[in-house]
């Protein structure tokens, strides 16, 4: 909920953090030209201003517009996406298996997997040029590190 006096109240710091991140990435998305994904970050953190809680069928609907329009961009983009999926599907099926922590690190990438990854990421390393605000450019370059 929130008050012209107070703002919204948050049950945690995490999550008024979580928040800031998320109106971050909303402005990060039209700079990134995916429209669709700006407009539902843009309903989320309304919601959540507007209601004192998050939608997350509105969440959900943000990462699969995020996920659509930025395969639609190139070939090279969506054949990094399912690279990404099937890494951490691999990875997370062996931890579901053994019930052992994951070590994202210990996975061996081949050099083809790396140089596709690599052009996958390329909107999000030319974005940062143009960006208005640091912490925008410091999150989505967090964001392409996190990727790799």
């Amino acid at each position: 909920m929130t008050t012209a006096t107070t703002g919204p109240s948050w049950n945690s710091v995490g999550e008024e953090a979580a928040f800031k991140r998320l109106k971050d990435l909303e402005e990060a998305m039209l700079r990134l030209g995916l429209p669709d994904t700006h407009k539902a970050l843009s309903v989320l953190t309304r919601r959540r201003l507007e209601k004192g809680v998050w939608d997350w069928g509105i969440f959900e609907d943000s990462v699969n517009s995020l996920t659509l329009e930025y395969t639609q961009k190139d070939s090279t983009y969506a054949d990094g996406m399912r690279l990404m999926e099937e890494v951490l599907n691999q990875i997370f099926e062996v931890k579901r298996a053994k019930g052992k922590i994951v070590d994202l690190l210990r996975v061996k990438w081949t050099p083809d997997e790396i140089t596709q990854l690599e052009t996958s990421l390329g909107v999000v390393t030319r974005s940062f040029s143009d960006l208005r605000h640091s912490r925008t450019a410091i999150l989505l370059m967090g964001l392409g590190h996190i990727i790799r």
